[in-house]
């Protein structure tokens, strides 16, 4: 009796192989392919693409109009998963500094249009992301929301005293973040409570010295420790171990980061921007991103919270992430697409 054939899917990027070892909404979804049962090949060049497959499986749009090529021309069909600000109007809500999609210029819109239009099927990774006009441009793209593994980023609750963030240090990232609101918040949290450890994980990138000039000037260089860029293997820990996460977005699509934090029952303190709220839901700590104030006095309001309190929210969080946004059901909703289309 013959044998089936095990259907192939290319999983397509830009990313390097290498770097994708810091990409988790990408390891995933090529484990969960895995799982499924798909012989999956990488490929993130033109040249390496195949030809003899059954599926192009891609993230961001923004670049994979070079899978879309080969997609059309030898009749494969492609699953785009347009996960970020590449399909997505957005202006500082300060500044009024455009991101993503409309700081593009032309060839790179019109090659985003062009995924858009011609992709069997667009996934956007959360219910927020289906506002924006640039999607009039996909038909009828499906939410399937970005997820997270519980067997990895497991309920912790007993944990140290710092307080952990994470993002890049590109001077456009910590804009976006508001890492320098971020940082005269903390210098007013350690006027209180002077041994508070703060934890930053992140590359880094072009605003790195500016950055910590700045920490220098505010005389908190004891306080706030750099990490740096840590394997997607190794943030799990970090994240469990923390009493506190925090991430002051001016926007996000998802925020897998506040979602993994979640899921360790780590309380998170966040913005109310983009899709944050449809994640964190009624049992995150909001403040106003732009405000010192704001951010500085949650802090300290969350730091002098008895323990049983800081642990029931961390309970709430958790319990969040397993019901709405867990491994499991994300695997379910891609099997679910990919068998109608392949």
């Amino acid at each position: 009796m013959m044998v089936a054939m095990k259907k192939k899917v290319c999983f397509f990027t830009t990313v390097s192989e290498k770097n994708i070892a810091f990409e988790n909404y990408t390891i995933q979804d090529i484990q969960i392919l895995k799982e499924l049962g798909y012989e999956v090949v990488f490929a993130n060049k033109f040249l390496n693409i195949p030809i003899n497959c059954d599926l192009y499986f891609t993230w961001w749009a923004s670049g994979s109009v070079i899978p879309l090529i080969k997609s059309l021309l030898f009749k494969i069909p492609m699953i785009c998963v347009a996960g970020g600000n590449e399909v997505m109007i957005h202006r500082d809500s300060i500044s009024n500094k455009s991101y993503g999609y409309i700081e593009y210029p032309f060839y790179k819109k019109l090659a985003v249009r062009l995924v858009l239009k011609f992709s069997k099927q667009i996934i956007v990774v959360s219910n927020f992301m289906l506002k924006d006009l640039v999607l009039k441009y996909a038909y009828n793209p499906v939410v399937i929301h970005n997820c997270v593994n519980n067997n990895i980023f497991k309920p912790v609750f007993k944990k140290s005293d710092y307080v952990l963030s994470i993002f890049k240090l590109d001077e456009h990232v910590i804009n976006l973040k508001r890492g320098y609101t971020y940082l005269y918040a903390i210098a007013e949290v350690i006027k209180k409570i002077p041994d508070q450890r703060f934890f930053i994980i992140g590359r880094k990138g072009n605003g790195y010295e500016n950055f910590v000039k700045l920490i220098k000037k505010l005389n908190i260089t004891n306080n706030v420790i750099i990490l740096g860029e840590i394997e997607n293997s190794q943030i799990n820990k970090w994240v469990q171990n923390a009493q506190l996460y925090v991430q002051l977005s001016d926007t996000e699509t998802f925020g897998l980061a506040i979602a993994e934090a979640m899921s360790c029952a780590t309380p998170v303190l966040v913005s109310s921007c983009g899709a944050i709220p449809e994640i964190v839901g009624s049992s995150g700590i909001y403040v106003d991103h732009n405000s010192v104030p704001s951010v500085s006095l949650a802090i300290i309001n969350f730091l002098e919270k008895n323990l049983d309190e800081k642990i029931q929210i961390g309970k709430n969080l958790s319990k969040r992430i397993s019901d709405n946004f867990s491994y499991e059901r994300r695997k379910s909703e891609l099997n679910n697409l990919i068998t109608q289309i392949i």
